[in-house]
């Protein structure tokens, strides 16, 4: 079974392509190196060309998708992943969502490896992040913390 890889990162205010962009680019190359890649965005196709994705509270729900189904499929997603990889690059906003998932991840017993990919001015640098994840700041460098696979 090959291991799997969740591709964390904004998603509030952005665009489905904008939350896209950097997923569906380093998505393959995972893959070309033995990976399951999960993306949790991916299966929300629907929301291409809709314009910004808005928080999930209250009156600035994601279309169609409630916060408690938000949760629950990422949770869910994420539980089953060997590695976590998030790319807080360019954030304008501090993503919450990421920074929980990256908190969940390093609360499990096993442990994922999490690489989190960020400038060094990045609105998210914080000691917790420092601490708990690889911070690099280029998907080349965040790439080298995962082994190539044989296929």
């Amino acid at each position: 079974m090959k291991p799997r890889i969740y591709l964390a990162g904004a998603c509030a205010h952005l665009t489905w392509e904008e939350a896209m962009a950097w997923r569906l680019e380093v998505a393959p190359r995972l893959e070309a190196m033995g990976y399951d890649v999960v993306m949790p965005l991916a299966g929300e196709k629907a929301l291409a060309g809709t314009g910004k994705l808005l928080s999930p509270l209250g009156e600035h729900g994601v279309r169609g998708c409630d916060g408690q189904t938000i949760f629950w499929r990422d949770m869910d997603l994420l539980g089953g992943c060997d590695y976590v990889l998030a790319s807080l690059l360019g954030a304008k906003r501090v993503s919450v969502g990421t920074v929980w998932e990256l908190a969940v991840a390093w609360a499990r017993v096993d442990r994922p490896i999490a690489v989190v990919i960020m400038e060094p001015d990045n609105i998210h640098r914080h000691c917790f992040i420092e601490q708990g994840c690889q911070v690099v700041e280029t998907v080349e460098q965040a790439l080298t913390w995962f082994p190539r696979r044989a296929e």
